[in-house]
């Protein structure tokens, strides 16, 4: 696999906001990126088993493409517009719920 179009480890969400802005990237290239990381360090490699369960590669592929011809035509929905996100919710018990999100 050939390196992401920018820095998965530090990229913060306003530096990416910034580019899809410009256009310099895509919501699809971004979040093929994380993909990437995830399948690279949650259950191979490091084997960090952070993420319980992720959305199936296709669907959150075509939820990127279609919040990019969003943008392309001048509507972006709020400040994290085409950005994935994970959402975990930790229990008193300390049992993790994870609810995915894109």
């Amino acid at each position: 696999m050939s390196s992401p179009p920018f820095d998965v480890i530090s990229a913060t969400a306003s530096e990416l906001q910034d580019r899809l802005k410009a256009g310099t990237i895509t919501s699809v290239e971004i979040t093929t990126a994380y993909l990437a990381q995830i399948e690279k360090h949650n259950h191979a490699g490091a084997k960090l088993n952070a993420v319980i369960g992720v959305a199936p590669r296709e669907v959150v592929l075509k939820v990127a493409g279609k919040l990019d011809r969003e943008r392309s035509s001048g509507k972006t929905r709020g400040p994290l517009h085409g950005l994935p996100i994970i959402v975990k919710v930790y229990t008193k018990e300390g049992k993790g719920k994870h609810f995915e999100g894109f």
